[in-house]
């Protein structure tokens, strides 16, 4: 099947204000624009979804604010090609189709619309099974058009890398890399001191990891020490203060 779009989903960004949620979502696209190239395809932000307009294979698992993605066949807003794209998507397995309207100018409702699309699978020999479905046709409506998948590829959440300020990350051992990957997460671009966390970098999109610059303003430090060893915590907090001059976070790891 030839897909046409990517849709993509995020979470924490649409809880933000409005001023806000678009100057993340511009820092995320930038983010999915420097992962996948400039010439990768089109791509807008609309009601909560990000669309790629592409033909090409698209994986965005290490983009931070990315909740979830799916390869999607976008056509316009017409119950009979919903129908047929459907169906040609469809692989023969237990199934649910799951309609969402994003916007509302489509005349039927979800509900409906699983009811329409599941009985055109049915006539094609297909088998409905709403709790242990084995694939799942998902339907989503925005802006007169329809985005048609079968696939619901899991993001890693947070925040997109750049919306927050800069820390330095102390990197001594593998509780270290956990905390810096942790600010990652959080939306922080990292620089460091110590070991160099290639395994980070391709998470670090459109936002290089650069070793420790007197001359770079960070917001504070970060280590990976935990409580079970407060006295070596302690001791690492006192040091990076009077070295660097910077309050340190100890981000809880379990």
């Amino acid at each position: 099947m030839m897909y046409n779009s990517v849709l993509v989903r995020y979470s924490e960004i649409g809880t933000k204000s409005r001023q806000t949620r678009k100057k993340w979502e511009d820092i995320l696209i930038h983010n999915i624009k420097e992962y996948l190239g400039v010439d990768f395809g089109n791509i807008f932000c609309s009601r909560g979804r990000i669309v790629i307009l592409t033909e090409k294979e698209c994986d965005l698992k290490n983009i931070f604010g990315v909740v979830s993605f799916s390869p999607a066949v976008m056509i316009e807003q017409d119950m009979e090609r919903i129908k047929e794209k459907a169906g040609e998507i469809y692989s023969g397995k237990k199934f649910r189709v799951s309609a969402k309207r994003i916007t509302k100018e489509f005349p039927y409702s979800s509900r409906r619309i699983n009811e329409i699309v599941g009985e055109h699978l049915v006539k094609k020999g297909g088998k409905v099974d709403l709790e242990n479905f084995e694939e799942e046709i998902g339907i989503e409506f925005l802006n007169h058009y329809a985005y048609i998948y079968k696939e619901k590829i899991k993001g890693p959440g947070g925040l997109p890398v750049g919306v927050q300020g800069k820390v330095l990350c102390f990197l001594e051992d593998e509780k270290d890399i956990e905390a810096a990957y942790l600010m990652l997460k959080r939306g922080c671009e990292i620089d460091y001191c110590g070991r160099n966390p290639k395994e980070l970098y391709k998470y670090s999109v459109g936002h290089k990891i650069h070793e420790y610059n007197k001359e770079t303003k960070y917001i504070f430090a970060v280590s990976g020490k935990s409580l079970d060893n407060f006295e070596e915590l302690l001791e690492t907090k006192k040091r990076i203060e009077n070295e660097y001059g910077m309050k340190t976070l100890f981000p809880v790891l379990i």
